[in-house]
């Protein structure tokens, strides 16, 4: 986490006032154009969001339902830049607070940057390549994931704070576990491979996803999938979002065969943002 962020750091160059409007190419001390936006600093991000968020977490394993209910400290940032053929993409979450699942903890961090080809000014083909990790644990549920490499592909348009991203993901999981309930699986040397689309605008973002993973050769389990859709609304004082997580896939329970068990993981959150 101390690595992204000092990546993310490294590109704070301008205040927040670019992003309202195109950057003027006179202005010397800004040094950006209107398809390349400035950062700020990680927090003062447009579309960031702290706030209060509500969460519910439901697995079904042995045919049991287990939901709970918790409340949670939530903040969540995302940064999409392209300058000339240069694109990089910043994305992180966290939220902590407790409830019927007890101690709630989770957070995620994605940082990737490479190449995009020019179509027009603001759109064009992308190659990208980075890391990304995600944890969520409570008593009911507990995911990990981490990708040391993660490849991206796909189109992007990007003009000034509207974006438009469609890619495909692949990468190698060098440590991650999934506990739902009573069960666990190891996801260590899993292949990932999935599918992406981000829609983002000055009213709402729009982001979901679709990821497979593959297990290694040694694991008697089956493949898993995970599922995430996010939405946030900015037209209101106060920042709407609403988020989802499923995951569907084997799992060992007590030493037991590897059983399928369905977890999901949603939320609402209520946020101020810049």
């Amino acid at each position: 986490m101390r690595i992204l962020a000092v990546i993310a750091l490294l590109f704070m160059t301008c205040p927040a006032r670019a992003q309202d409007a195109p950057c003027d190419p006179q202005e010397q001390s800004c040094g950006c154009d209107e398809n390349w936006g400035c950062f700020e600093l990680v927090y003062m991000a447009k579309g960031s969001v702290l706030g209060v968020k509500a969460t519910v977490t439901y697995v079904k394993e042995d045919g049991r339902d287990v939901p709970a209910i918790s409340f949670v400290t939530a903040y969540k940032t995302e940064r999409y830049a392209t300058r000339d053929q240069l694109a990089l993409h910043f994305a992180g979450t966290g939220t902590l607070g407790g409830g019927t699942a007890g101690n709630e903890v989770g957070g995620s961090a994605t940082v990737d940057f490479g190449w995009r080809g020019i179509v027009s000014k603001t759109s064009g083909p992308f190659l990208r390549a980075g890391m990304t990790g995600m944890s969520i644990s409570n008593d009911r549920v507990r995911l990990s994931i981490f990708e040391p490499l993660q490849a991206r592909v796909g189109y992007q348009t990007l003009d000034v704070d509207k974006l438009w991203e469609a890619g495909m993901t692949q990468g190698l999981i060098a440590l991650g576990s999934y506990e739902p309930g009573n069960s666990v699986r190891k996801l260590s040397e899993a292949v990932e491979l999935g599918g992406y689309l981000a829609v983002h605008n000055r009213l709402f973002h729009v982001d979901a996803s679709f990821a497979h993973l593959f297990p290694q050769a040694t694991d008697s389990g089956g493949d898993l999938d995970l599922g995430r859709l996010a939405y946030c609304d900015y037209r209101l004082v106060v920042t709407l979002c609403a988020d989802l997580l499923y995951v569907r896939g084997d799992a060992d329970s007590d030493g037991r065969a590897d059983r399928l068990t369905q977890s999901l993981y949603t939320g609402f959150t209520i946020g101020l943002s810049p």
